[in-house]
């Protein structure tokens, strides 16, 4: 009611009252939005696919293909190289891994073997004949034989104690494969000519022979003479 045109205190404070309440209502429901949490939104990333970087190899050279030496039918006197040795050696070991592997299939336990070996061409040479059986050492007879430069049919009496194979396992075929490879350890190389003949009936070593390519009369040779199978 207005009261000489303006309002009773009364309904101000009504008035007043009801303001101050619609005031709080929007300022908690303005406080209640500004303070709720949205809920993440999961947003997944675009993944490309990368193709593998190639780096291009520029002035790239392929390995050359070593061209075989052919050791079992090289010139004798042909010289190696520096870049040569290694290569004969792994071709003359893999001749004799093939032959040793021929002697083995025959399977033969019981032989006699006759053997030469000269030390350079001067001295006189030794002869070997050893008897094997069941793969062992039965028998061994040693004597000397003329030296491949003289001309004298005799040779002086032998002495057992200076043979060179005091032990006649060497001499065995087994022993034979051995010599073979240590031969090629020390005689294949730039100064010396190497060469080792198999038998190719049993695959022993049959003859083998070095010598300097450099100097004359320091060669070394073996020949095996006679091999007999024993029932």
């Amino acid at each position: 009611m207005l009261v000489g045109g303006k309002v009773s205190p009364a309904k101000f404070f009504r008035l007043k009252g009801g303001l101050f309440i619609l005031f709080a209502v929007v300022f908690g429901l303005v406080f209640a939005g500004c303070g709720s949490e949205t809920a993440p939104v999961a947003v997944q990333a675009a993944t490309a696919t990368v193709a593998p970087t190639v780096t291009p190899t520029i002035g790239s050279t392929p390995t050359p293909t070593l061209v075989p030496l052919d050791v079992a039918n090289r010139p004798y006197y042909e010289a190696l190289t520096d870049n040569q040795v290694v290569q004969a050696r792994q071709e003359w070991f893999r001749l004799i891994d093939q032959n040793e592997q021929k002697w083995k299939a025959k399977n033969i336990a019981s032989y006699q073997v006759e053997m030469t070996y000269h030390n350079t061409p001067w001295p006189p040479g030794e002869h070997y004949a050893v008897t094997v059986r069941n793969n062992a050492v039965a028998e061994v007879a040693y004597s000397l034989v003329k030296c491949m430069s003289c001309s004298e049919d005799v040779p002086p009496t032998p002495d057992p104690a200076k043979r060179t194979y005091k032990d006649a396992r060497g001499l065995t075929v087994p022993g034979l494969f051995e010599l073979a490879r240590t031969s090629v350890y020390g005689y294949v190389n730039v100064a010396s000519a190497f060469k080792i003949t198999f038998d190719p009936a049993y695959g022993f070593p049959k003859r083998m022979t070095t010598e300097s390519i450099r100097y004359t009369d320091l060669g070394k040779y073996w020949d095996v003479m006679g091999f007999k199978e024993l029932s």
